[in-house]
């Protein structure tokens, strides 16, 4: 009986270390194209969950997946190699550098989008039914106008973007609060990468 239980006890201590190891194996390493706040510079190799990589960061040509035939190990293995057999490596590294140059986005050209939108509107129900609704600055808080039913977060900022404009960015890019309470104007910061930045205006109306 108890040697039963001692049996029970030691395959859930196997399995509980098998999953602990499995999450630390988790994340997955890949190449920034371009910096990404929070994990680096343009060039940096970083760690990263495969669903953040899968669904924001490759979709928006952020990052690329690091390829494990061009590693360490791979380039001291090339280098004992005959020549025949480290030229097409050579060409194929080559390739990759070109289709990654021609996938990252222009800068300049979203740059030139984002300078063609005066503003990005979104219309929100009044939490109160009279009050100010003056506009402002969106450094002096939420307290501007007046308040409204839920918030305008990152999220709906990026998919306006996205679906009226046809701007393709991450929330990681944007320098401003996480949430909008109140109507009124609010300026936000896009950094599209370490040296440039756009400013947009975000105007939230009564419905």
């Amino acid at each position: 009986m108890n040697f039963a239980v001692g049996n029970r006890a030691g395959y859930k201590l196997v399995a509980s270390m098998a999953r602990n190891y499995s999450s630390r194996k988790a994340k997955i390493e890949i190449k920034l194209l371009e910096r990404v706040k929070f994990l680096g510079e343009a060039g940096a190799v970083v760690a990263v969950k495969p669903g953040y990589m899968r669904r924001v960061l490759y979709p928006q040509r952020s990052a690329v997946y690091v390829d494990r035939n061009i590693g360490p190990s791979a380039r001291a293995v090339a280098g004992d190699a005959a020549p025949e057999q480290a030229a097409p490596r050579a060409s194929t590294k080559s390739k990759f550098a070109e289709m990654l140059a021609a996938s990252k986005p222009d800068v300049s050209e979203i740059s030139a989008r984002l300078s063609e939108i005066p503003a990005i509107v979104f219309s929100r129900k009044l939490l109160a039914a009279a009050g100010d609704t003056g506009s402002g600055d969106a450094a002096a808080g939420d307290d501007l106008g007046t308040a409204i039913y839920g918030s305008v977060n990152k999220n709906d900022i990026v998919t306006l973007l996205r679906n009226s404009h046809d701007v393709s960015i991450t929330k990681e890019m944007l320098e401003c609060e996480e949430r909008f309470k109140a109507t009124g104007d609010y300026k936000i910061i896009i950094n599209l990468d370490s040296s440039t930045k756009c400013e947009l205006t975000l105007t939230i109306k009564p419905n």
